[in-house]
């Protein structure tokens, strides 16, 4: 028992140490201060922003249901994909400067990066207009189907 108490003070400095090295050398290198934000925007998009709204919500509005309020699906079907690809072509951005060593890879590098532009452009983009079209059919299919004399 003892001994273990000897060796905890000793393995504090060693972890403290070791992470004060590793942030260091993250802190060094300047696309490092370029993609953590985008990271932020990410998590932050994925986690945090609808949560936030809701509350935001909660406090000025107190009725009705979160998941069919205009609030949520303003936030939900633009708002954090439009996050999503900001923080998805921050990273990129960030990427853009680092020299790879060889001419190989910094083609595969440059090439890696047009790909995920695209792609999240591509997704985004695709995601909020499928959440249009959705969103329109529904308010039809509600105002057309009385008209039809169909029910529900």
């Amino acid at each position: 028992k003892t001994q273990f108490m000897l060796e905890l003070p000793l393995f504090k400095r060693c972890f403290f140490c070791s992470f004060d090295r590793s942030c260091d050398t993250l802190l060094a290198n300047p696309a490092t201060a370029l993609v953590v934000p985008a990271i932020g925007i990410i998590v932050f998009a994925l986690w945090g922003f609808l949560p936030l709204v809701k509350d935001i919500r909660n406090r000025f509005d107190h009725g009705g249901n979160w998941k069919k309020s205009p609030t949520y699906l303003i936030s939900s079907s633009y708002l954090q994909p439009l996050l999503l690809w900001t923080g998805a072509t921050l990273i990129c951005r960030g990427l853009d400067p680092v020299v790879l060593p060889s001419a190989a890879s910094q083609a595969v590098k440059t090439r890696l990066l047009t790909f995920v532009r695209s792609l999240s452009t591509v997704l985004a983009t695709a995601y909020i207009m499928t959440r249009r079209l959705w969103q329109r059919f529904c308010f039809l299919m509600q105002t057309h189907l009385p008209d039809l004399g169909i029910r529900r």
